[in-house]
């Protein structure tokens, strides 16, 4: 091991031949500084506070791909960070197997499009993973992670149509209610009701409390009465929204919340309350009895604002209770009922108290009328004709 005093030496020496002219005292001071600066330790120095605070600060503006990622889950329900991550961690697994990279500035918009490319092979709608990654790199760019967002430009595919049109019967809808009622408990039913008289999803209806279906008394015709509502509470964008229902399948709903000491309506073994999937199941089962085991819980919704709709409800009142974010996304949820929409036209007028409308019946009394208008047009015509032709055969004879 080399002493501290032959570093200082040799330090010396070495600057010595480099400035000739200098002093020899000067060098001395250099070695000595020199060496007292590297024997000691790293940490007996402490960095100034103000230089920790900068520091401090700048981390907390940058974040890494994954402390990005958990901020863009955040104000998001568990089935949509489900979904999300699932797209999310399917591209960056493609992305490091084929490219051996991250998602970063490197990223190019033919690594999106290849990705694509090799997704659809297996999957029937690539809209949702389209709007997945659009979303991501829209929220990677604003936090810094990238340094643009590839995405911008990229159009959204259309959603094909489903392999069934989400249409039900009321007929079949009353065989299910019929098939729930012979279970041992009055679970099924009750999600049903929910379903079909509240357009739920199943997720919120899922979560519901027993305090969620409320009872609200009024006054009617100097009689006290009620009228019940159902509260769904963090539902598809964190949004919360009251569901007005129908008296008697409120009522029903209402005495079912009465008789139970749980918390949750509909209680389970898993979080406290019945899982979405198990909800789900429920629905299948009672599909599967009336012969129709295409339908879901989400054809309840299309059920919901089209019977809705064509009894007479207001769009924007269906959308708001749908939970919709415009009347253009209720559209979608709507089905023809086969109904000539020329039956809702009534031009009727109510004179001496029959009823009117001059719109059904050709009247030829109107034809004629104007037949007389044109005959009376023309033989003026011909009256001034000839009082012209008069005057003409007079200036000519003078």
């Amino acid at each position: 091991m080399f002493s501290m005093h032959v570093v200082r030496e040799e330090f010396s020496q070495n600057i010595k031949s480099y400035f000739p002219d200098t002093p020899r005292q000067v060098f001395t001071n250099m070695s000595a500084s020199y060496g007292s600066q590297h024997s000691s330790t790293v940490h007996s120095t402490p960095p100034p506070a103000s230089i920790v605070d900068d520091s401090s600060e700048e981390e907390e503006d940058s974040y890494t791909l994954e402390e990005a990622i958990h901020v863009w889950y955040e104000k998001k329900s568990r089935a949509t960070r489900f979904s999300y991550n699932q797209y999310t961690k399917h591209f960056q697994t493609w992305l490091h197997a084929n490219y051996g990279r991250i998602i970063d500035h490197r990223l190019k918009k033919k690594h999106v499009k290849l990705y694509l490319v090799e997704k659809q092979r297996t999957t029937t709608q690539m809209r949702p993973v389209i709007s997945v990654l659009k979303s991501l790199f829209k929220h990677l760019k604003k936090l810094n992670v990238i340094k643009r967002d590839i995405l911008l430009d990229f159009d959204n595919v259309k959603t094909k149509p489903p392999r069934h049109e989400r249409t039900m019967s009321v007929a079949t809808i009353k065989t299910m209610f019929k098939e729930a009622s012979k279970q041992s408990t009055p679970v099924s039913f009750h999600i049903l009701q929910l379903l079909v008289y509240a357009g739920l999803r199943r997720t919120v209806l899922s979560k519901l409390l027993r305090s969620d279906i409320v009872r609200t008394e009024f006054s009617k015709n100097g009689e006290s009465d009620f009228r019940y509502s159902v509260k769904a509470r963090d539902a598809k964008g964190g949004k919360n929204r009251t569901i007005g229902l129908k008296t008697d399948v409120g009522r029903s709903l209402y005495d079912y919340s009465a008789s139970l000491t749980t918390e949750y309506l509909f209680p389970g073994k898993k979080d406290g309350h019945l899982g979405s999937n198990a909800v789900a199941i429920r629905i299948k089962v009672l599909a599967r009895k009336v012969g129709k085991p295409e339908i879901s819980c989400h054809w309840m919704r299309h059920a919901f604002a089209t019977w809705s709709l064509h009894a007479g409800a207001n769009l924007v009142d269906v959308s708001k209770a749908l939970g919709h974010s415009s009347c253009a996304v209720t559209s979608l949820y709507l089905h023809s009922s086969d109904k000539p929409v020329s039956a809702l036209i009534d031009l009727s007028t109510l004179v001496d108290g029959e009823t009117v409308d001059d719109s059904i019946i050709y009247i030829k009394t109107e034809k004629i009328k104007t037949e007389k208008i044109k005959n009376k047009l023309k033989s003026k015509i011909k009256v001034s004709k000839k009082g012209k032709k008069g005057k003409k055969s007079n200036q000519q004879s003078v």
